[in-house]
Order: C-alpha cells, then sequence, then structure tokens
C-alpha cells in the first residue's frame, strides 16, 4: 500500500495503480491476522472513498495538485528499508 501511495504522491502512478490500491485494501480487510495491517487497509479505503477526486487528480496532473502548498508536503509514510549485510550496527 504504501509503494503505491508514494507513487501516487509522486505522479508516477497509472490510474489502474488507484483500482489496485483498492484491491489491496480488499484483500487485506477482514482476512489479515494482525489487526495493523486491517486497520492500515480500512484507513486508506476510507481516504480513496471520500477523496476519490483528489486521487485521481494526482494522476492525471503527475503529481500532487496543491503543489508544495498540500499540508502533506513533506510527510513521508515509513517503508521498510532493506540493508545490507556489510552495514554497521550501532551499539
Amino acid at each position: 500500500m504504501t509503494q503505491i501511495l508514494r507513487r501516487l504522491e509522486s505522479g508516477e502512478a497509472l490510474q489502474s495503480e488507484l483500482d489496485l490500491l483498492l484491491d489491496v485494501c480488499d484483500r487485506i480487510n477482514g482476512k489479515c491476522l494482525c489487526p495493523l495491517g486491517e486497520t492500515a487497509a480500512v484507513a486508506v479505503a476510507s481516504y480513496v472513498e471520500k477523496f476519490r477526486a483528489e486521487f485521481i487528480a494526482h494522476v492525471e496532473q503527475s503529481g500532487c495538485p496543491f503543489g508544495d502548498s498540500s499540508p502533506l508536503h513533506d510527510v513521508l509514510a515509513p517503508v521498510a528499508v532493506a540493508h545490507s549485510a556489510s552495514s554497521a550496527v550501532p551499539a
């Protein structure tokens, strides 16, 4: 979900990815053992349902239609980052 949301925000997503996002939410909702997964899916699906026009504007305008004036401009969603085996672990 996070990867699709990042692609939407950056203007790299296609209309089909918005539909894929809702499909992913549907597959998680009610079928996930972890309540955190279901909570995230319900929230994202709700946002898309209530603000679908804004999500579509992100796709059609290849980025945030609000530009730097968006209240979420500098907010980043957490993403799992792969670390190489050679990276140092702080003590």
